[in-house]
């Protein structure tokens, strides 16, 4: 909203935003609207504000946005062997976002998380995605295969050679205008970044692996109960790294 100051945002101003996020993301409008709804809450508490602008729901107030379906798209061996190699052929001019989007799929991090990759981050052959650069502002150490690990050393090449120590040197919202421009040369139906990581958690998944959500670094099911959020301290990194070479080799035998 700007520089508004908070006394003087109105109903409308905070109605414009939610409007032009909903146009494009429904689910991002429909979290937006909460987050807003208990922040001008909690103003309203300290005093910083005599009334909520968005008013009560039920009561005339602004209404909560729809959010949109979940998605549930995920790709098929099939549609991973010919993603994973129509990909140097459609982002011919964008190596760095080949490399960025495979090593995504390999282990199933986001791709935000992955585009910030520097060598500081690798250690052991286990990459420590910074809790300042993960979702959930926890720390999350991603044992690396052998297959990512290959990624990774083309990525890190390629850094070298322009001097930089940032891998990829890539917004993740230029990969997902890129997706969705090039989507049809693909010709396996619409994908997304995150349909990656659904499809590498669903595979392990499938493959037998327990611990999917300890390689997600999903702390609401991982750190669930008294138990576990303030007793169990291991970090599964065993059965994180058997996760994901399972993972890995099945792709590799997929690509082959």
């Amino acid at each position: 909203m700007g520089a508004i100051k908070l006394s003087a945002v109105s109903r409308k101003e905070i109605n414009t935003v939610l409007e032009a996020v909903a146009a494009r993301a429904p689910s991002t409008a429909a979290r937006l609207y909460d987050d807003l709804k208990g922040l001008f809450l909690f103003a309203v508490r300290r005093g910083d504000l005599q009334a909520n602008p968005m008013g009560s729901e039920g009561n005339g107030g602004l209404k909560r946005p729809r959010g949109g379906k979940p998605r549930e798209r995920v790709l098929s061996d099939a549609e991973i062997r010919i993603l994973w190699h129509r990909l140097a052929e459609v982002f011919a001019a964008r190596p760095e976002a080949v490399a960025a989007i495979r090593l995504a799929l390999v282990t199933a991090q986001r791709i935000g998380e992955v585009c910030g990759m520097t060598a500081g981050e690798i250690k052991d052959g286990v990459w420590i995605i910074p809790a300042s650069r993960s979702k959930n502002k926890h720390a999350h150490a991603v044992p690396l295969s052998d297959l990512a690990l290959s990624l990774v050393k083309e990525a890190e090449a390629a850094a070298a050679s322009r001097g930089s120590t940032v891998f990829f040197n890539l917004k993740p919202a230029r990969i997902s205008d890129a997706i969705n421009a090039a989507n049809d040369s693909f010709q396996i139906g619409h994908w997304t970044c995150h349909d990656l990581r659904r499809t590498a958690a669903t595979g392990m998944a499938k493959l037998g692996s327990p611990h999917v959500s300890h390689v997600l670094n999903h702390r609401s099911v991982t750190k669930r109960g008294v138990t576990n959020q303030h007793y169990v301290h291991y970090d599964f990194g065993a059965e994180k790294r058997a996760a994901l070479d399972m993972w890995a080799k099945h792709v590799a035998k997929i690509i082959a």
